[in-house]
């Protein structure tokens, strides 16, 4: 649906599923990490910063801390990125909703090229950054994975990440 000024109008119950659906993540996610220890992975002043350059420079992506059994897999290792946007840190998983893949394809550029939206290089789905939210493509609907994070002075920490 378009309003007037060429804006897309989302109809209230999909507001609200949205809502919920976002509570649940934050409460998912906070259960997931709960015995990670925070780990420092930027500057608070670094993301600052980011955050008003073009969009390719805007995250910072960090390598997730694996199991001891897995940390020689290769093909296990998972990576997360952060990024300044509303006043807030955010970080997600590099994992696309959809599939199983990287989002960024290995170039740490996570964002479309207006910077309004997370890109998931493969098949172009795109996410709202601040509440991880599929808006477009084949997984609309679904979600990416949160990260916990903490702002500690100008230390960006992050629960799970690899030291």
């Amino acid at each position: 649906m378009l309003a007037s000024a060429g804006r897309r109008v989302v109809p209230a119950a999909h507001r609200v599923a949205s809502i919920l659906v976002a509570n649940v993540r934050f409460l998912g996610s906070a259960f997931a990490q709960s015995g990670d220890a925070y780990v420092r992975v930027a500057s608070l002043e670094d993301l600052r910063s980011r955050a008003s350059q073009s969009p390719e420079v805007r995250a910072v992506k960090f390598d997730m801390k694996l199991d001891e059994e897995d940390a020689d897999d290769i093909f296990l290792q998972e990576e997360g990125f952060v990024f300044y946007s509303k006043s807030k840190v955010i970080a997600y998983l590099n994992k696309c909703a959809h599939m199983s893949l990287e989002l960024d394809m290995d170039d740490a550029d996570f964002f479309t090229l207006d910077g309004s939206r997370i890109q998931c290089k493969v098949h172009g789905a795109q996410f709202c950054p601040d509440s991880g939210v599929c808006v477009e493509g084949p997984c609309k609907s679904k979600m990416l994975t949160p990260l916990n994070v903490k702002v500690d002075g100008d230390d960006v920490l992050v629960a799970g990440a690899d030291e």
